[in-house]
């Protein structure tokens, strides 16, 4: 068990992934039971921040956005699902071009801790709005943080000038990549994401 964020997210894709798959069916039990340890029958949040601070019903940032792809797919009809999209639709276009950030920085981590869930709500309710949100995060952020030759993890304009960070930092790349496919995956058949696929191509061709 993980803070509820991006890392307790990854746990969850882990269960839910290898639940799937004959020799590992029993994962779907140790599944419900972290969701339920979030995620209440009454409808509740109840969770502590990274920092473990009390974040009850309420998201603390970009990163904590992750766990509720999971939610989506296994309970589509939890309240709690409304606390990720109000605090989408809050930060919906901060910084231009329909990209979700808070705090005046554009990070990879994005590309899955908002895409991947975004799509994910976004298949479940047939809602084309939130699956076209949900391509927005990611080719808004590869052309923001990859210029063919670096990928930098965060990009911010400061005083009209355009800082980057964390040049071809290997996790802020992974980020990035794996964004692409959990949500290209989930939103293909839904929407046009021929350009996308063409830039995740792109990238692993860099990485490679």
């Amino acid at each position: 068990v993980q803070a509820l964020g991006w890392m307790e997210g990854c746990v969850l894709d882990g269960l839910r992934d290898l639940a799937a798959l004959p020799a590992h069916a029993r994962m779907r039990g140790s599944l419900t039971r972290h969701l339920d340890l979030f995620f209440k029958a009454d409808g509740q949040l109840v969770y502590e921040g990274s920092r473990g601070e009390p974040a009850d019903n309420r998201t603390t940032g970009i990163e904590s956005t992750l766990p509720y792809a999971v939610l989506a797919w296994e309970r589509p009809e939890h309240p709690a699902l409304n606390i990720a999209l109000k605090f989408w639709r809050q930060y919906a276009g901060q910084a231009g071009e329909g990209c979700i950030i808070a705090g005046g920085t554009t990070t990879s981590e994005g590309a899955y801790t908002v895409g991947y869930p975004l799509a994910a709500v976004a298949r479940q309710r047939k809602d084309l709005a939130l699956a076209e949100s949900a391509l927005k995060q990611l080719m808004v952020r590869q052309q923001r943080l990859f210029d063919g030759k670096v990928f930098s993890r965060t990009h911010a304009v400061k005083e009209g000038r355009v800082v980057s960070g964390n040049r071809n930092w290997c996790r802020g790349v992974a980020w990035q990549i794996l964004g692409f496919a959990r949500t290209l995956a989930v939103l293909d058949g839904l929407i046009d994401i021929s350009a996308a696929k063409t830039e995740l191509v792109r990238l692993a061709d860099w990485v490679r």
